[in-house]
């Protein structure tokens, strides 16, 4: 039996040494972070069903102005009378509220306001609006409205 000379077979390793691992260990890693759930879960809309339309007016109690999304806390009268829901509705990003006109200053606490919006599929009092009727009468989209929604107010 002959000895074989390891560096004329060097060749047959070279994929897995250090120079060629890191690209590798890059590619991987963008794999990992284009196949994870969380990366691709922030913007989804699955938890509303943007085929149904709710429209409830209350007073507010909280308005965030914050990136990346808004957020509106109304406190609604219950139907069935005797106290009011806490829905927390999810009223978009601030850059294109600015750019459709919106100032942080639009929703304050007290001010009585409506929202037409998409529900969420779970039940939970929680939306994702698309119109915002402000305390002073004026409306404001939020995104586009579906086809069905004719962004009136209600009576």
């Amino acid at each position: 039996m002959s000895a074989v000379d390891l560096r004329s077979i060097k060749h047959v390793f070279r994929p897995i040494d250090g120079m060629h691992m890191k690209p590798m260990q890059r590619i991987l890693a963008l794999l990992a972070l284009l196949t994870s759930p969380v990366a691709w879960s922030h913007h989804s809309t699955a938890g509303y069903d943007e085929q149904k339309s709710m429209t409830v007016t209350g007073t507010v109690e909280k308005f965030y102005w914050t990136n990346p999304h808004m957020f509106v806390y109304l406190l609604v009268p219950n139907e069935q009378g005797g106290g009011t829901t806490k829905w927390v509705l999810e009223v978009g990003a601030p850059s294109i509220a600015a750019r459709n006109g919106w100032k942080p200053t639009d929703i304050k606490p007290g001010d009585k306001i409506t929202v037409d919006f998409s529900p969420a599929r779970d039940g939970r009092p929680d939306g994702l609006a698309s119109i915002v009727y402000l305390a002073n009468g004026e409306k404001r989209l939020l995104r586009s409205v579906p086809a069905g929604r004719s962004g009136i107010p209600p009576g």
